[in-house]
Parts: C-alpha cells; sequence; structure tokens
C-alpha cells in the first residue's frame, strides 16, 4: 500500500529478492568458456516480462485501484500516462474525452467531483487499456 515500513530498507528486502530472481533465471548455466549442454539445462523458474513490440498500450497513471486526492484548485489536475502501444494516445474518463493541456502536450484531467471513475486510453491502432480509479477530495 505505500506505506512506510520502520526498518525495512532495500537493502535488506528487495536486493535480497532480486538476487534470488538472478539465481533463479541463471539456474542450471554452466561456466563462462564452457559450452551449455541445452538438454541438461532446466528453464528458469521465474520469467520477466519484457513489452512485447506490437502490444497495446498500458496505463502508468492511474493504476486501477488508486485512489486520487483532489483539492479545490479547479486549476490542478492529473497527468494521466501511458505506455505501450502507438502513439498519438487518445484519453477519456467514464465516457468524456479527456483536453489535452496546450503547454505541455499532456492529457490533464481535472475531476470535478469526488466518486469512482474509469479511464480510458486509446493508441493510435485503437488498442485500449483501462483503469478504475477513486478521487476523494483532500483535507
Amino acid at each position: 500500500d505505500g506505506a512506510p515500513r520502520p526498518g525495512v530498507t532495500g537493502r535488506k528486502a528487495a536486493a535480497p529478492l532480486l538476487m534470488d530472481m538472478f539465481d533463479a533465471l541463471t539456474a542450471g548455466e554452466q561456466g563462462v568458456n564452457e559450452a551449455p549442454n541445452r538438454e541438461e539445462v532446466d528453464p528458469p523458474a521465474i520469467a520477466l516480462r519484457a513489452g512485447a513490440r506490437g502490444s497495446g498500450p498500458e496505463i502508468v497513471f492511474p493504476r486501477t485501484g488508486v485512489e486520487l486526492f483532489a483539492n479545490n484548485d479547479s486549476d490542478r489536475g492529473f497527468s494521466l500516462a501511458a505506455r505501450g502501444g502507438v502513439r498519438n494516445y487518445r484519453w477519456y474518463v467514464s465516457g468524456a474525452p479527456v483536453r489535452v493541456d496546450a503547454t505541455s502536450g499532456r492529457a490533464i484531467w481535472r475531476p470535478e467531483t469526488p466518486g469512482f471513475y474509469d479511464v480510458l486510453v486509446v493508441d493510435g491502432q485503437g488498442r485500449q487499456a483501462r483503469s478504475k480509479v477513486r478521487v476523494r477530495r483532500a483535507g
């Protein structure tokens, strides 16, 4: 949930996990100068997902389940972000198109009321990604 955890650091928690993943990926490999015998090598226990070319967009912000806290300043908003797919993204929130800010060129969503919203991004080839978020008033 993103809450701080006293006494838990990247060095103590994340680094050992990363090393375990590397070990799993290289399990069964032979020395550098030896040719591996492919018939004897087991596949790694963990496979890392790589973004395949030609895949659709992925919403980076806001992801499903996120609670956004909006203040009463109507000039501020949330910058929507996606990756993958073909650029020239079009954004919609609960069916309404989101305007692109003329200065930054980014889609800025300014929710008018608290509540639950469906966020949709459509890439240049018509492929879609969705997320569901909640907006709450700050303070």
